[in-house]
């Protein structure tokens, strides 16, 4: 829509929707991000040419940042008491101000 600027718009900035979409192939495809039943949970696949993935998140009133290369995910709970999220199948309890650095497997 913005590549033909249909709405006559495109000079007043980035259309929302489509940088939303951006955001989901980085955060829900390269970090693998779900949230199944409440819980939060992360696979990350970063492709070969990406050397950092960092993004927050504000997930049941919590900040999170996840900072991931392609060796690692760092998760950082920045405001909230506590929370559980998963990591390649594994149970993290994030507290706030400790980050917590996980190995990413390949698979």
């Amino acid at each position: 829509m913005d590549l033909a600027d249909i709405g006559g718009n495109v000079a007043d900035g980035c259309h929302i929707a489509s940088m939303g979409g951006t955001w989901m192939v980085f955060v829900y495809g390269f970090a693998g991000m779900r949230d199944y039943n409440g819980q939060l949970s992360f696979d990350p696949k970063l492709p070969d040419d990406v050397a950092r993935l960092r993004f927050p998140l504000t997930f049941r009133g919590q900040l999170v940042d996840v900072d991931m290369v392609p060796t690692t995910a760092t998760y950082l709970l920045r405001q909230g008491s506590e929370l559980m999220i998963a990591h390649q199948g594994e149970e993290v309890r994030l507290s706030m101000g400790y980050p917590i650095s996980m190995e990413i497997k390949a698979r």
